[in-house]
């Protein structure tokens, strides 16, 4: 039914504000659709244009330092890289926004895609005439956070839906993500580890189809029961 790509990204930011804050790092990876393997990732460090709007609690959360933004490059060189790097993966041969990539995040529809939106009419990857972005595909997006709160609602060894509070759950060591986590790269591949998990879960919840050898969420005529007249 789809067969766009999808673009899994993170942004680390200067504060918690996504109608305000600066990005100061850039994550992502592109997932093909036909076989869900990960063919690319794009990062890059972002050199804020005002140091002094930075929350004190935002740089040590990501690990990073002013020194080091400072010798970053600026948004006005990094974001439209990033921006041209995601529609390579757009499906149609004249970009539109029809066969843009779907974007994946872990709590992006909240804060990153707003970002994102914020960001792309800045420097031009705007839709005017459906006032959007024109990069990702606007119509769905696959918000990971979202989905593991659907698996995972009646799981009472969670204790919250943070990403590391999953992934320690699922398996990843501490020590991996005491090292990795909350960089804007590693967020994002493991985000789309997860994404990857749950999608390919969500093929194999039935038996292969004996005609077209494929397999199916088998949800047809689910609800036709509720109409059939007794005879």
């Amino acid at each position: 039914m789809d067969y766009r790509n999808l673009i899994c990204f993170d942004f680390e930011t200067g504060s918690r504000y996504p109608e305000t804050t600066e990005i100061v790092q850039i994550g992502a990876c592109a997932i093909k659709r036909n076989n869900l393997e990960i063919v690319g990732q794009f990062q890059s460090l972002v050199k804020p244009e005002d140091f002094d709007a930075l929350e004190d609690e935002a740089l040590p959360v990501n690990g990073l330092t002013k020194e080091q933004l400072k010798e970053a490059p600026e948004c006005s060189t990094v974001f439209p890289m990033f921006a041209e790097w995601i529609r390579k993966y757009n499906i149609n041969k004249d970009k539109n926004p029809f066969g843009a990539p779907i974007p994946v995040f872990f709590n992006g529809d909240n804060f990153d895609m707003p970002i994102m939106s914020r960001y792309c009419n800045k420097y031009g990857y705007w839709n005017s005439k459906r006032n959007e972005q024109s990069v990702l595909y606007s119509t769905m997006s696959f918000d990971v956070m979202k989905h593991m709160w659907l698996w995972t609602r009646n799981n009472s060894e969670l204790k919250n839906n943070r990403l590391v509070t999953i992934l320690e759950y699922m398996g990843v060591p501490k020590e991996e993500i005491e090292k990795g986590a909350h960089d804007a790269l590693w967020d994002t591949m493991w985000t789309a580890r997860i994404a990857i998990k749950l999608l390919k879960l969500a093929e194999h919840l039935t038996e292969i189809n004996t005609e077209t050898k494929t397999r199916k969420l088998n949800i047809k005529n689910t609800f036709a029961c509720m109409f059939e007249k007794n005879e």
